[in-house]
């Protein structure tokens, strides 16, 4: 849709807004299209946080924009920059009460992240490797998608997302930080890169390549652990896994595929859920509602827990 109002705004060097004839009131998010010109955002990103203070509940809804992460406070409909993005990529993962905003270029190479609490407060996340996704598990924040090492999974301390053990950065760690923060990198012969966390299955994180399925385990790095799932699964990309009712559904280039637990407590089988569709995933199918490939990695898997509906958004 097209209706409503569309803004644009300057952001200034301490995230506020050079003029408050700036700050429009709009009814809704309004994606943009073809016929929107430069006067309407490009929306990449949409998060929400609410966090009871007493008798009151706060409200802050993030968007990722074209060039400002947007911030809406209380259901107010006034929307503001909160910063301005470094990178052209954004991701924003829950934690704690608290939204992780990862902003990141296209490469993976460099990126920078940031935390904003229920209260407002805002905090960059200085020592945080370069990273495109994470996901919280064991009270810690994990991230991956570090481009120099795409196996490698980092983990923060215990609470603690702004304390990270990095092996490129020449800083002094003391030895109780580096007990409590660390990295190690998932094991496989293949030349599979991470490209997806998901820290809500069964108190277990999955780690999904673009050929596997891995889960790790445990409370603490003295026993965090990983085994594989499935070495036959793979998962496109960061927003092609998600967990619905006992289940973990993933996209790859073969379909739609879900890790369902069994009778037998703690094991886990694979299924095969996109059989009705199976055409669409068929490369010498040439038609067009056939699946591109080459852009697989974009593709969304959502799941709708009111209805147990599982949607599926591909590039075109």
């Amino acid at each position: 849709t097209t209706s409503g109002f569309f803004f644009r705004a300057t952001a200034q060097s301490d995230n506020t807004i050079s003029e408050d004839a700036y700050s429009i009131q709009l009814s809704s998010i309004i994606l943009r299209d073809s016929k929107d010109g430069i006067y309407a955002p490009r929306i990449s990103f949409i998060k929400s946080l609410s966090q009871a203070f007493g008798d009151a509940v706060k409200h802050r809804v993030i968007v990722a924009g074209e060039k400002y992460i947007w911030v809406e406070y209380d259901h107010s409909g006034l929307w503001e920059p909160l910063f301005a993005k470094a990178y052209k990529r954004t991701r924003i993962v829950d934690f704690r009460n608290s939204l992780i905003i990862i902003n990141y270029d296209v490469a993976g190479s460099r990126s920078d992240v940031y935390r904003l609490h229920a209260d407002g407060h805002f905090e960059q996340l200085v020592t945080a490797p370069n990273c495109k996704f994470g996901a919280e598990f064991a009270n810690r924040l994990w991230l991956g998608g570090d481009n120099a090492n795409p196996k490698r999974l980092y983990y923060s301390g215990d609470r603690n997302p702004n304390l990270w053990i990095v092996p490129t950065e020449s800083q002094d760690y003391t030895y109780a930080e580096m007990l409590d923060a660390g990295y190690f990198d998932i094991m496989s012969n293949t030349s599979a890169r991470i490209v997806g966390l998901n820290g809500k299955f069964y108190g277990t994180l999955i780690v999904g390549t673009d050929d596997s399925l891995r889960t790790i385990r445990g409370s603490s790095p003295a026993d965090f652990g990983q085994t594989m799932l499935s070495g036959d699964i793979g998962q496109s990309g960061q927003e092609a896994g998600v967990c619905g009712v006992n289940d973990f559904m993933c996209l790859n280039r073969n379909g739609i595929s879900s890790l369902i637990t069994t009778d037998k407590f703690g094991d886990i089988a694979s299924e095969r859920k996109s059989e009705h569709i199976a055409n669409i995933f068929d490369p010498q199918n040439l038609g067009y509602d056939s699946v591109n490939f080459g852009s697989l990695s974009k593709a969304i898997l959502h799941y709708f827990q009111p209805m147990s509906m599982l949607m599926m958004g591909l590039p075109s």
